[in-house]
């Protein structure tokens, strides 16, 4: 129910000191990378708008016997809208935000959430627009996103943003070690400062699957079934674990003479990665010919 979200409290004391203030932002954005918490803080900010609590102190905690939990949780309750990237529609958002103009009905407070927002077409933009700059009374507007500088910029320039700093590697640890991972650390050490990441990683292979990737990169020694195997279960986990390889790669190459054309392959290969879904192309193809050994 109210599952601590570590590495962002300051964050969540200023959330709180909006509320108990009474200034609270008609529409936010919650920016930093991915797994690090920007959801699960979006929702628990819903949560204490749409109980009616005000904060006493420095945290949004609230009672775990409260229904807010289950409500929300659901998705159930009726001020609340909730919008994930791979659902938004422009008929959704313009339905959305007719019920924005209408009075609550549990609470004070209506809540939309448009949670890990990595592309907004025009429409969609131009409807947000509207309603952000003429806010209906009582209403927030949050969105989440790893991937600020894609959204529009006349967009972004009418949202308070929020920034979320990577976890700390302790942090990490300590997340999964509560979750009974058993190469707590070692996950950590990769996961590029997202719980997320290391959680996903730790789905398909763990450590097992780093070293293979490894291998395939540096030795050209490539797992297909190792590969092929993670890849249907999570590709952004594959890809976050080749991306971490190809930076240490750099990082041991900065004082090389041969760096910049080794540079420019790697951000060749990521952009690849990171345009391979919204492509639809072949992810195990993708996969295996971006972990192949660099050749000059």
């Amino acid at each position: 129910m109210n599952e601590k979200i570590l590495g962002h409290e300051l964050i969540e004391s200023q959330l709180s000191r909006l509320i108990r203030y009474d200034r609270v932002f008609s529409a936010c954005i919650f920016t930093g990378i991915s797994g690090i918490g920007k959801g699960m803080m979006a929702r628990r900010f819903a949560k204490c708008l749409l109980a009616n609590i005000v904060p006493s102190g420095d945290s949004l905690i609230i009672p775990d016997e409260h229904p807010i939990h289950r409500m929300v949780d659901n998705c159930i309750h009726p001020d609340l809208f909730i919008l994930e990237q791979n659902s938004i529609s422009i008929d959704d958002i313009r339905s959305i935000l007719q019920n924005l103009y209408k009075r609550p009905v549990l609470s004070k407070w209506r809540v939309m959430i448009l949670d890990n927002m990595t592309f907004i077409n025009k429409n969609v933009a131009n409807a947000l627009l509207k309603v952000i700059e003429e806010p209906p009374h009582n209403t927030v507007i949050i969105m989440t996103t790893a991937f600020i500088g894609a959204l529009p910029k006349t967009l972004l320039s009418r949202l308070h943003k929020i920034f979320f700093k990577p976890l700390s590697q302790d942090i990490i640890t300590y997340i999964l070690q509560t979750k009974g991972f058993t190469e707590a650390e070692h996950l950590a050490a990769i996961s590029d400062g997202s719980a997320g990441h290391a959680i996903a990683m730790n789905n398909v292979g763990g450590m097992n699957l780093y070293h293979g990737l490894y291998k395939a990169f540096t030795e050209g020694k490539a797992s297909k079934d190792l590969i092929t195997n993670a890849c249907l279960d999570n590709f952004a986990a594959v890809r976050n674990c080749l991306i971490h390889i190809f930076r240490e790669y750099m990082y041991s190459k900065l004082d090389k003479p041969q760096y910049e054309p080794i540079a420019a392959e790697i951000s060749q290969r990521i952009r690849l990665l990171n345009r391979c879904e919204l492509l639809q192309m072949d992810k195990n193809a993708v996969i295996l010919a971006c972990a192949s050994p660099i050749q000059f």
